[in-house]
This record gives C-alpha cells, structure tokens and sequence, in this order.
C-alpha cells in the first residue's frame, strides 16, 4: 500500500515541477516579449529619425535645385548686359550725331542715314527689353535709376528733384543698366 500512496505524491511532484517550467516559460516569453516591444520601440524611434533627415535633406536639395535654377535663369537673361553697357555710349554718339543742323545735301543725306542707324539701334535694344529711362527737370529723384552728378540751388524748385539730365538710363527688365546721369536740387 505503500507503494499506491507515493505514486500520487510523486504526481503531485512532477505537477509542480511541470508547473515551475511553465511558469518558467512563460516568464521567459514575457520577458523576450517586454524586449521585443522595446526593441521595436527603439527602432521605430530610429526609423522616424532617419525618415525625418532623408525628408529635410530631400527639401534642401529640392530648394537648391530650383535656387540654381533660377540663377541660371537670371545668368542666361542678364548674360548680355555687360556687352549692352558697352554698346550705350555708342547709342549717346549717335544721339548726338543725330541732333546736328543739316544746310547742304551732303549734311540731310548723313543725318538721314544716322537717323536710320539710330531707330535700328533702338529697335534692337527694344527687341531685347531694354527700356530708355529718360526723367523729366522736376521728377523726384530715384538714386535706384538715377545718379547725381551734381548738387545744385534752383530757385523755385523743391529739394530733391531733377534739375537738368546730362544722359539717359536704361533698364534691361526692370534691373538698371546705366543710371540717369542728372543734377539733383538742394
């Protein structure tokens, strides 16, 4: 009888000890779980950093794309300007050449070729959206497109106004190419 009453204990044993490895595994489990999530955790932290610098780096190079772009824009649209400067005292000359007294027929033959040469000239500088700034004695003066010569005292005329042009300005799309040469009042 003996024998029969161990048996159950025995049972009762190997329960308990399949009990521990259960309970065992389970914490084993859990605790590879509790990892796992902080893990994940971890790296989804680090994907939504590395995802925020690929998005900022992204922008920036998109924003230095069109940057570029629009100064090669403005490097093709304003790459004559040097050049143009330089064609601007020719103009002057002609302007000047234009404005001679014709007597004999030698004299109305040359003033009409110059006068010719010079609405070429000026339809070219059109054709290029150049744009002839020529102000007025009593605009304001606008040291943007206008450049004082000189200062002086003119009766009756308010302080900071044109008081006589000694040359034309011009403008190639809006950006000064060459400021009115004036006298400003006082």
């Amino acid at each position: 009888m003996s024998e029969e009453k161990l048996k159950p204990n025995e049972c009762v044993q190997d329960e308990c000890i399949q009990d521990e490895c259960v309970n065992e595994e389970a914490l084993n489990y859990e605790n590879e779980i509790i990892n796992l999530k902080a893990e994940l955790e971890n790296k989804t932290k680090e994907f939504d950093a590395l995802k925020d610098s690929f998005l900022r780096a992204n922008a920036d190079f998109e924003n230095i794309k069109k940057r570029l772009e629009k100064e090669k824009l403005s490097a093709v649209e304003f790459a004559q300007e040097g050049f143009l400067k330089e064609l601007l005292p020719v103009l002057d000359a002609l302007e000047n050449a234009s404005n001679f007294e014709a007597d004999d027929e030698f004299s109305k033959k040359l003033l009409e070729g110059i006068s010719l040469t010079l609405d070429l000239f000026k339809n070219m500088l059109k054709k290029h959206s150049i744009v002839e700034i020529n102000p007025n004695i009593g605009d304001e003066f606008n040291p943007e497109i206008h450049e004082a010569m000189m200062f002086s005292e003119v009766e009756g005329m308010p302080s900071q106004q044109i008081a006589a042009v000694f040359a034309k300005g011009y403008l190639l799309k809006d950006r000064t190419i060459r400021a009115c040469k004036v006298s400003v009042s006082k």
